[in-house]
């Protein structure tokens, strides 16, 4: 007589699931994300790349990303997006509307390591201010995050810097330029009178 009826069986089934889950889950490295420019002080009008960089938080020989998407926000009235270029290690995924992600080509293993460059921006400055610059992804958005040779999701931290943009030089407005040539000749005119 079998005593392993389906009840029992349906909760051995959850058990070996919870169990692959959690030492899948524990075996999943964790990816530090980060912004490298040369410069985070620029004048409005200056042209600058910043490197997308992910480096893994221990020294792991498994594989750790195969497929990843993120959102990048910066305040739009200070910074322009002029290009993006996924890195070489990728294959760019447009697959949620913003074109910032990444596949490793089929065939090819998963990367792991230190500085991998996961994509470099082209900004211009365009307006005067402080903005923040950083990674997110939106809950429930599986093209956004990062994920493993098997799709699994691997945990990340969020990249994150400030750029400060001043002001061009201060050129005077023709009507006030204008106004001062008046005002100079009125001065002129009056002086030699006398």
């Amino acid at each position: 007589m079998n005593k392993f009826n389906a009840p029992n069986k349906f909760f051995a089934a959850v058990l070996m699931m919870l169990t692959f889950g959690l030492s899948t889950f524990s075996a999943n490295a964790s990816l530090m994300l980060s912004f490298d420019l040369d410069n985070n002080d620029l004048a409005q009008g200056d042209a600058f790349s910043v490197e997308l960089l992910a480096s893994t938080d221990t020294d792991i020989s498994s594989e750790v990303i195969s497929a990843w998407g993120l959102d990048l926000n910066f305040d739009s009235n200070i910074l322009s997006l002029d290009s993006l270029l996924v890195g070489p290690a990728f294959m760019p995924v447009n697959n949620d509307g913003d074109g910032l992600g990444g596949l490793v080509p089929f065939g090819q293993d998963a990367l792991s390591g230190a500085n991998i460059l996961l994509a470099t921006l082209n900004f211009t400055a365009i307006g005067s201010g402080t903005t923040d610059l950083f990674t997110s992804s939106t809950f429930g958005d599986f093209n956004e995050g990062f994920y493993n040779s098997f799709f699994q999701p691997v945990g990340y931290s969020d990249a994150t810097t400030s750029i400060t943009v001043s002001g061009g030089s201060e050129v005077p407005e023709p009507g006030a330029l204008l106004l001062m040539l008046l005002a100079t000749a009125a001065l002129v005119t009056f002086r030699k009178k006398a």
